[in-house]
């Protein structure tokens, strides 16, 4: 399954230095929500919507994906390079220091030996939060350290033990507990590289002032190889300092601002000193243009804008959307700054961003009409924008009528006029218009959503009303991560629910009559129309309308049908109650109501499945809950006297009690009607092991399961079931 992608793009930030704060996360399980609705994702995959396929353009889509839309819109397309790189899943950087500390431990300890002191890259914050106080790179030189100076000096010589030692005091420092290596006068090397582990101690302990001024040392030091980064490491103190200031102190301090364009004059300068290394000069502006972000987020946009919108943006397009992002961000904190002037192409980029917002419940219309005539992202924006009935309505649906079929904006306008043409049509045209729009093939699944939820609104009758109710399900989120729903791999069939009102009306305004009427329906799919059918045969069941159980049995899928059918005829009460309830705990999902739920219920093609973290069969009235039943919302076809028998029938069944204590009291009852059947120790058998895992357990329900424990054992102790029930709790 696809997952979708969600990406950080301030993890460079992260690993070059600018500290995230992460939050703790809470243990599972998590619910699974089902997803019915555009889910913001383009409709064809990342490859051939890269290349111009776009789809239906939406307001939801990312900001990326926007962008991406626009230049197909507009007829700049993307270049090869830029295409590759938009169509490739992001890497994902947390911004945490992964494995690399278990291989410093395994360095050092090739020369240390012993026991490994005990090494956290965090530190801890208020509220369950922390940062990355040691990133991965620092481990990695330490690493690459040890090897060096082992082939140089000797893996157990006293020098190399001397710089082990003197490093475990650096990621051992924290602010709580500062361990600052203490000054040598050994050999040069060692020298100049303790008053690095010095400085770099004093940084991971917080004591900024103090770092800064060993990294400026260090700067004048031209025996050291840290020499050319002084300038760099004292940008570093000062940018840990100004993210921490919020965290620990007002976050209105203006101290973080001055700070930070400390670091970027300090930044600023390092870059124009002649000969500076490479990999220097690459670190010191990618971490100048992380502090921009800070100082002149505003510039830093309207740059991104304008590489976003070159002719050809290449591999750049990624890097310059994460900084568009960002720096959007960063725009709505205090920290602003005035915005560079746009060429034509970036200002147009940024207002059809602008304009094509999700959260834009309008559109200026009127000053749009004229950028749409020349621009078509700019009519697919005000097309959808715009509110029905705007005096620009017309010429601008003139317009969307007007686009080839071969143009990008073909979809997305198409879709857009069929719902403005539905509402110049009358009920019977909008049927007709909607039925045939539900025929094509190529359309998302969203989509087909929307159109059957129009079209479900027109039906006049319940039989016309049914084939519409259920929804495609989209999407699943669990712990906000989605997933798109695909497809069942053996019958082809995408996950339905009768979701929000249709499950109500289902649940709580049809009465058994008009409950079979559903399940019978023609076009409504299998795995639902069985649902509707097992709760309408469970209801018929528990309230004895016997007549119904015989009209639904045929229509439960095969396993139940085979179990349920004949127990109507049985003309001992107790018994057919008996034989129900033995067949109802083998399938744990049999309930009065269909399933809205998409963690407990979706594809439920299965009602054998029993599961633990989910509510199997159904709990009985909570007299402290109870409020007075109502009837059910009706969709405007149904009779107020149908409407009243389901709230009968939805009173009678409030009034059962929780499943194990209704598959308790038919056990005890038959038990001692029937004390010498040979079908009643492996009921209690049951019985008991129903009451282990529910999710609506009583004191009640304890003692049933204690009776029935002592009599199994009482009365039947040579039986199989009993040796396998060996307590009832």
């Amino acid at each position: 399954m696809r997952r979708m992608q969600r990406w950080t793009l301030l993890a460079a930030a992260t690993a070059m230095g600018l500290m995230a704060v992460r939050e703790a996360v809470a243990c599972g399980p998590y619910a699974t929500t089902a997803l019915f609705t555009d889910i913001g994702t383009p409709d064809t995959e990342p490859k051939a919507f890269a290349a111009g396929q776009l789809g239906i353009v939406r307001p939801t889509f990312s900001k990326e994906n926007l962008v991406i839309a626009y230049r197909h819109l507009e007829g700049w397309g993307l270049d090869d390079e830029a295409q590759v790189a938009v169509a490739t899943a992001p890497e994902v950087d947390n911004g945490g220091p992964g494995p690399e500390p278990d291989r410093w431990l395994k360095a050092r300890a090739a020369v240390v030996g012993g026991e490994a002191p005990k090494l956290d890259p965090f530190t801890q914050l208020k509220e369950f939060n922390s940062y990355v106080r040691i990133p991965a790179g620092a481990f990695t030189h330490a690493v690459s350290k040890v090897d060096e100076l082992s082939k140089t000096h000797g893996l157990k010589s006293a020098e190399v033990l001397e710089w082990v030692r003197g490093q475990d005091q650096v990621f051992a420092s924290i602010a709580a507990a500062p361990a600052i290596p203490a000054a040598l006068k050994g050999p040069d090397w060692l020298r100049v590289e303790r008053q690095y582990q010095i400085a770099a101690a004093l940084f991971y302990a917080e004591k900024f002032d103090d770092a800064r001024k060993a990294f400026y040392a260090i700067s004048l030091d031209k025996n050291s190889p840290w020499q050319p980064w002084g300038a760099y490491l004292q940008a570093r103190c000062w940018v840990r300092e100004a993210t921490l200031r919020p965290l620990h102190g007002d976050p209105a301090d203006k101290a973080p601002l001055r700070s930070y364009r400390q670091a970027q004059t300090l930044l600023e300068g390092l870059l124009k000193t002649v000969d500076l290394p490479g990999d220097l000069q690459e670190a010191a502006a990618a971490y100048r243009d992380l502090v921009r972000h800070q100082t002149e987020p505003g510039r830093l946009r309207d740059e991104a804008l304008a590489q976003l919108a070159a002719p050809k943006p290449g591999a750049d397009f990624r890097p310059a959307m994460a900084r568009l992002l960002s720096a959007e961000k960063c725009l709505k904190s205090a920290l602003a700054s005035p915005s560079a002037r746009l060429d034509s192409r970036a200002e147009g980029l940024r207002i059809w961003l602008e304009v094509f917002d999700v959260k834009a419940i309008t559109a200026p219309g009127t000053s749009l009409l004229s950028e749409a005539k020349r621009s078509p992202a700019m009519l697919v924006a005000a097309l959808d924008r715009l509110p029905p009935g705007h005096a620009d309505e017309k010429a601008l649906v003139a317009l969307a009528a007007k686009v080839p079929a071969a143009s990008p904006a073909y979809p997305s306008l198409q879709w857009q006029l069929l719902w403005r043409e539905l509402g110049f049509l009358a009920p019977a045209a909008q049927k007709a218009r909607l039925e045939s729009a539900l025929q094509r093939k190529d359309l998302p699944v969203w989509a087909l959503n929307r159109l059957r939820n129009g079209r479900r609104g027109l039906a006049v009758t319940l039989e016309e009303w049914t084939p519409f109710a259920p929804s495609f399900v989209v999407a699943t989120e669990v712990e906000n991560e989605v997933e798109p729903a695909l497809p069942d791999k053996t019958t082809g069939l995408r996950p339905q629910l009768f979701a929000g009102v249709e499950g109500t009306v289902i649940n709580q305004s049809l009465t058994l009559d008009q409950l079979l009427v559903v399940a019978k329906q023609p076009g409504l799919a299998k795995p639902v129309a069985a649902e509707v059918a097992r709760c309408a045969w469970m209801r018929a069941m528990v309230l004895e309308r016997m007549d119904r159980v015989h009209t639904l049995t045929p229509l439960l899928e095969s396993a139940l049908q085979e179990r349920a059918s004949g127990i109507e005829n049985l003309v001992d009460p107790v018994e057919r109650r008996f034989e129900a309830v033995r067949l109802m705990m083998g399938f744990p999902g049999l309930r009065f109501d269909i399933g809205t739920d998409y963690t407990t219920r979706v594809n439920s093609t299965d009602p054998k499945e029993f599961d633990s973290l989910r509510d199997n069969w159904w709990c009985g009235p909570d007299p402290e809950k109870a409020k007075p039943l109502e009837a059910g919302p009706n969709p405007g076809f149904l009779k107020s006297a149908d409407l009243q028998q389901a709230l009968l029938d939805r009173q009678a069944l409030a009034k059962v009690p929780a499943a194990q204590i209704y598959f308790a009291q038919a056990a005890l009852a038959f038990a001692e009607a029937h004390p010498d059947d040979a079908r009643v120790p492996e009921a209690l058998h049951r019985v008991v092991a129903t009451t282990r895992a529910p999710m609506c357990g009583s004191a009640e329900m304890t003692a049933l399961s204690k009776r029935c424990f002592n009599l199994l054992h009482k009365r039947y102790a040579k039986s199989e079931w009993t040796a396998k029930t060996k307590y009832y709790f």
